[in-house]
């Protein structure tokens, strides 16, 4: 018996050694592990830094503090606030924000909005001269949920102020539409200037400038602009004498079309947000387990302790480095001279706008948890910065050519008529090969300019439609109409409109 006892003391005591060097062996590996991991995270902000690219909270310091009376940012806000619509316009619902031609059926209506709005262009008007501009945005741990409180209002300043820009150009003063463009795009860029713009903000002036082309789109057919050498004659005759026609300037065309080709300020928007989205994405890693920053997150226990992120820590911290050099990469594609090349460079399907480097086991997906939760589809974003490229491009081109059908009584046969008196160059197309120019067909039905989009195939400017009818946005060619006539359904006006006006907020 005693022999019996003896020999299960050494088999439990060989166990236990056994349970003690696998213990030792693990935590062996995980202090490697973990070594190996914080030191490759380290090198890589190490890296960014020292060429001065912000990762740590502080890299974000706020500007010095701007009095309201000199900051635009606030001077935005106030005309958002001041903008009116008549109370019937419920009639229109959102056609008054996103389709244009209630202005044409009802051009007393499009007065009238004007007219009450007259305080908010001013306003607007007004932030566009101001220097200084601080939007209060502060960034602080977790990053994720830094407060943004400058999009909706500034959405909506945008959504509102683009209708009526274009009711000054159907009463008549297309000076004016051309001013409140100009003070709009001022609001634009300027969301996308400072280290604190995120990837929301960029989005958010992405689709405001896309309406600002879309306002172009419908005006630029019928737009009236000063004669070469009349100082005020029009180009077309105006068949309402009781219309008083302020014509735009011919100064005002040439700076839209220089504001239209500049984007430099678009490369600076994108690079700022794939920055502070990477610092976001270092944030969540760095900080997973603190218990007051899960907190912040919304995170709870059995998440929210350190144990856990010193067992799991190691994964999150290559993550986060495999992570922040995938964003420095869709940041530096969207400085390539075309989308082709941006694709290519960071490894993006152009059709499905999205990353072909994607996990197919559950274990690759734990691995890549960090990441994923937070890269949020950010191909797709790099499409939309080459589409607005496009967009702005085909509106710059379409001035030019309204421009010199005033001058000379036709449109252009072909773009290359338009250089260099009303363009500096024939713009390129950013969805073609390098070099490959924005594609002009002035006798088609109807006329259009056109870029060959995502799949980079000339399809004639024509779309491809998806079974329900609906265009193939992957795979048709992107198209400005000449004649302001974009396919839409019928718009539904058959109630009318009213004469009275109320405020409207975002």
């Amino acid at each position: 018996m005693k022999g019996w006892d003896a020999r299960r003391r050494r088999i439990w005591r060989r166990a236990w050694a056994g349970v003690g060097l696998v213990t030792a062996l693990l935590l062996s590996v995980r202090i490697w592990w973990g070594a190996v991991a914080h030191e490759r995270l380290t090198r890589a902000v190490e890296a960014y830094r020292a060429v001065g690219e912000p990762v740590f909270i502080e890299d974000f310091l706020p500007p010095t503090g701007v009095p309201d009376d000199r900051n635009a940012a606030k001077a935005y806000e106030k005309a958002a606030g001041m903008i009116v619509v008549p109370d019937a316009m419920q009639v229109v619902g959102t056609h008054f924000f996103d389709d244009f031609r209630w202005a044409r059926a009802y051009p007393d209506d499009a007065r009238l909005v004007v007219e009450a709005n007259a305080g908010m262009l001013a306003e607007l008007h007004r932030a566009s001269a101001l220097v200084e501009c601080d939007w209060g945005v502060r960034i602080v741990s977790p990053i994720v949920n830094t407060i943004l409180p400058t999009i909706s209002w500034t959405r909506h300043l945008s959504r509102s102020a683009a209708p009526i820009a274009v009711s000054q150009h159907v009463i008549g003063d297309d000076e004016g539409m051309m001013r409140t463009l100009s003070d709009l795009h001022m609001a634009h860029r300027r969301l996308g200037e400072g280290r604190t713009t995120f990837a929301a903000t960029m989005l958010a002036a992405q689709a405001c400038e896309g309406l600002r082309c879309s306002a172009i789109e419908f005006a630029a057919p019928r737009l009236q602009i000063e004669r070469l050498g009349t100082g005020g004659e029009t180009g077309d005759a105006v068949a309402d004498a009781a219309v008083t026609v302020r014509p735009a300037k011919r100064e005002q065309i040439r700076d839209e079309v220089a504001r239209l080709l500049e984007e430099d300020w678009i490369r600076q928007a994108w690079g700022h947000a794939m920055n502070t989205e990477r610092a976001s994405l270092y944030d969540f890693a760095v900080n997973f387990g603190n218990p007051t920053f899960m907190a912040g997150m919304g995170i709870v226990a059995p998440l929210s302790g350190r144990p856990v992120r010193w067992l799991i820590g190691p994964s999150f911290d290559l993550d986060a480095a495999r992570g922040m050099a995938r964003f420095t990469r869709v940041r530096d594609a969207g400085r390539a001279a075309s989308y082709r090349q941006a694709t290519v460079e960071v490894g993006i399907d152009p059709l499905q706008a999205e990353s072909l480097d994607k996990p197919g086991t559950q274990i690759e997906r734990a691995a890549r948890l960090v990441s994923l939760t937070l890269m949020w589809g950010v191909e797709r974003t790099l499409n939309g910065e080459f589409r607005l490229k496009a967009q702005r491009r085909m509106a710059a081109a379409a001035l030019a050519i309204r421009m010199y059908e005033v001058d000379h009584g036709r449109r252009p046969a072909s773009l290359d008529e338009l250089v260099p008196e009303y363009l500096p160059g024939v713009p390129e197309d950013p969805f073609a090969d390098r070099g490959a120019p924005i594609r002009y067909t002035p006798d088609a039905d109807p006329p259009v300019l056109y870029s060959v989009g995502p799949d980079g195939t000339d399809d004639g400017g024509h779309l491809r439609r998806l079974e329900n009818g609906a265009p193939d946005d992957s795979a048709s060619d992107i198209l400005f109409y000449l004649d302001g006539d974009r396919p839409r359904d019928p718009l539904d006006l058959s109630k009318g409109l009213k004469t009275s006006a109320t405020s409207t907020s975002p």
